[in-house]
Parts: C-alpha cells; structure tokens; sequence
C-alpha cells in the first residue's frame, strides 16, 4: 500500500508476479497518474485523501499483514492525524508494518530548524509561514504495543497485532 504515490512506478519495477499492490493519493493525482498507468487485477488506484478511511476497506478486502508505505506524506499533516492514522492502521491492520519517514527533533529545533525551512522554502517554493512542526508525542508513547524509531531520519513504525487481555 503506497499512501501518497504520486506517479510512483514502484509496482512495475517489484512485481514478483504475486502481489496486491494498491497506489493511494488524492483524486486529482490519481486522475493524471491514470494516463500513465493501467489498473490490472493486482494493482489498484484508489483516489481518496490517506485521513479519509475509506480507503482502508477496499485495501482490507485482502487478507494482510500489508505493508504500508508513506513517503513524503506525514510531513504535510497535522500531528494528531498523524497519530490517529497510525492507531487506525494499528487497529485495522494487525501484523501489519508501516514504512515512513521519521524527522529527528534536533531538527525542529533552532539553530538547524531555522536552516532547513529556509532551505525548504526556496526548494519547494513554500511560503514564508511554512515550517517544521515536530510531533507532540512518538509513535511509541501513542499506544501500547506501537514502535517508532525517532533516533534515526526514516525508520520503520512496526503494527504487532494486537493481543487480548487474557493473552
């Protein structure tokens, strides 16, 4: 499951002639990746925004663990859905992983923060009110049983399913 895929072509380029592929990103994405791009019984364009959960039945009508990709994505949301997401996905999805990237606080702190939205800014042709907000809490302090890696720039966030009380 890509979230946020752009005209990403990764599919083409993994297929092991077995998997399910699923491509996530919003209507007006998915329209132009459409031109490029044809739908076949195993990979899947689904148009919907990543907060919208929708989405997460169509992909759930697969038996998992599924991995999901987010690349580029959870810098443009907010952090509480951010984290929300990553508990749906938790719930949804037991045994699941989720591959995103993970910003290091240092970061988001002065003097390297004020460095890299400049440099952002420019890059992107972002506006002058646009930065980076770091997250309030980490994936492992969201809920039991979730781990985040905020050591490192990308990391893994692992989705163990979901024990019982009584196991």
């Amino acid at each position: 499951m890509n979230i946020g895929c752009g005209l990403d072509s990764r599919f083409l380029r993994t297929d092991n002639g077995t998997v399910h592929f699923y491509d996530l990103d919003l209507p007006e994405v998915i329209d132009i990746k459409k031109q490029f791009f044809a739908e076949t019984d195993r990979y899947h364009l689904i148009a919907s925004s990543v907060l919208d959960e929708g989405w997460m039945s169509v992909v759930s009508s697969h038996t998992g663990p599924f991995l999901f990709m987010a690349e580029g994505v959870f810098m443009y949301l907010e952090a509480e859905a951010v984290k929300s997401l990553v508990l749906t996905l938790q719930k949804r999805f037991p045994g699941s992983e989720l591959v995103c990237e993970m910003v290091n606080s240092i970061w988001v702190r002065k003097p390297l923060k004020t460095i890299v939205e400049h440099k952002m800014r420019r890059r992107l042709h972002l506006g002058k009110d646009a930065a980076f907000v770091p997250a309030s809490a980490t994936a492992g302090r969201w809920r039991s049983g979730t781990r985040g890696f905020s050591c490192s720039m990308t990391g893994p966030i692992s989705i163990p399913e979901r024990r019982n009380s009584a196991g």
